[in-house]
């Protein structure tokens, strides 16, 4: 696959009854190496005109050097820190994932006014438009994107700042901290927070790893007192809906 680093307009002079070039020309281009795989990689150059051209052969040349690209590593259970800019991507890889297990990779922001997102693709570098999945936070600066089940081998990651939430506020740069790990069971967060001891009450909960056979029970902490889940409805491996009957509850803190 052919990734464009950038183009350039050249004009010359065409002689139709000359057979000896007019002028020569040596163009040169500084530009940013796009987000590619990590590996070797050669430079091409193609050439165009609006002009008829007979011999397609030379309209194409390839270096002989070869440029080496490496993006830096977010290993497993090791957290990485770094510094995002305001509409910036940064790229990285997840080596050594192994297959039919549950991907987690969280991103904490010491900015509270910052919109980020992530995005994770298997073997090849991610974008906004091509990933196997991203993160679902909207309008947030920490973010968690879960993927499962993996293949056995390298993800991908960007890691993008879309701007900020109120455009009153200025985008200083953040420090941000990236985290990856195979997940095991674990509830994440519960909505809502809060609930009124007035009858029937669905609670969403996310997580990792929910297990087809699950079930739900709310304890409150300060007595012990244990309530089943009238109904739970397993919408997937990372997110369930729980409905408790909190008719004869008093209020208090309660576990799920």
């Amino acid at each position: 696959m052919d990734y464009e680093v950038g183009r350039i307009c050249n004009s010359f002079l065409l002689d139709g009854l000359s057979s000896v070039p007019l002028n020569t020309d040596i163009v040169s281009l500084e530009a940013q190496v796009p987000l590619v795989p990590s590996g070797e990689l050669y430079t091409i150059v193609r050439t165009r005109s609006n002009v008829r051209d007979l011999r397609l052969e030379n309209n194409i040349g390839i270096d002989d050097n070869v440029v080496i690209v490496s993006l830096p590593l977010l290993e497993l259970e090791v957290p990485l820190s770094a510094q995002l800019e305001f509409m910036q991507r940064l790229a990285y890889r997840i080596p050594s994932v192994p297959s039919d297990e549950t991907l987690i990779v969280s991103l904490e922001s010491t900015s509270n006014f910052g919109v980020n997102s992530l995005f994770l693709r298997f073997n090849d570098v991610a974008s906004p438009h091509l990933f196997d999945s991203a993160s679902q936070g909207q309008l947030s600066a920490n973010q968690t994107v879960v993927i499962t089940p993996t293949r056995q081998g390298e993800y991908y990651l960007l890691v993008q700042n879309n701007g900020v939430l109120d455009n009153r506020e200025s985008y200083n740069p953040s420090t941000i901290t990236l985290s990856a790990k195979i997940a095991a069971f674990e509830i994440m967060d519960i909505k809502p927070r809060q609930v009124a001891p007035l009858g029937m009450v669905t609670i969403s909960v996310e997580g990792t790893v929910f297990p087809e056979d699950i079930y739900a029970k709310i304890r409150n902490r300060e007595s012990g007192f244990e309530l089943d889940a009238v109904e739970v409805f397993r919408f997937s491996s990372q997110e369930l809906f729980a409905t408790f009957d909190l008719s004869s509850q008093t209020s208090g803190h309660l576990l799920i």
